[in-house]
């Protein structure tokens, strides 16, 4: 089963222009270009329960920023996929101009 630890999670996605809001139960990340909302944003629980992220919630969150696969969001978390290659792969997808 795959797993991503949730600080890991939140510090990768905020340091690819995502920018993280802090409710009472979730961490909201909502991604930015040139300091506007794009309309893609994904959460993630603040419960301890969730310091490891299942594998089945990865999948809910890869949907909700539009990726094809979970290969493609493990990318984005773990680095290989850098904030420019986001941003085109969502441009080519036609998810941003």
């Amino acid at each position: 089963m795959i797993t991503r630890k949730r600080r890991k999670i939140i510090n990768t996605l905020t340091g690819k222009g995502f920018q993280e809001i802090k409710d009472s139960d979730h961490h909201k990340l909502i991604f930015f270009i040139d300091g506007k909302k794009v309309g893609l944003s994904t959460k993630i629980s603040r419960g301890t329960k969730y310091r490891d992220v299942p594998e089945g919630l990865l999948k809910m969150m890869k949907r909700q920023v539009k990726l094809n696969d979970l290969d493609q969001f493990l990318q984005l978390i773990d680095c290989p996929m850098s904030e420019s290659d986001y941003k085109d792969f969502l441009s080519q997808s036609g998810y941003i101009k």
